[in-house]
């Protein structure tokens, strides 16, 4: 994943250190980002293999010709379909 740009936050009023300001920690910031990077780089290799995402749910994307279905979850995917075409599907990428 990229996570080339530095992050700043100004903190709330409330903690008392109004003239300060924080940068934010890559390691945790890329954990809230990862989901948002994963799904910016699957989906172009997704859609070139003839895989479209759901418009409501998307981290479905379902490959019509093939009739597979796969399920992304930040490092997860789960595959739906026949063994057949699941095969063809892993061999090709």
């Amino acid at each position: 994943m990229d996570f080339n740009e530095q992050n700043w936050m100004i903190p709330p009023s409330s903690i008392g250190l109004d003239d300060k300001i924080f940068r934010l920690v890559k390691a945790l910031y890329s954990l809230k980002q990862a989901p948002l990077q994963c799904f910016e780089k699957l989906g172009p290799v997704l859609a070139s293999l003839g895989f479209v995402y759901l418009s409501y749910e998307p981290y479905v994307f379902i490959n019509v010709m093939l009739n597979i279905i796969l399920l992304v979850f930040l490092n997860n995917i789960t595959t739906v379909g026949l063994k057949l075409q699941i095969k063809i599907l892993i061999e090709y990428l």
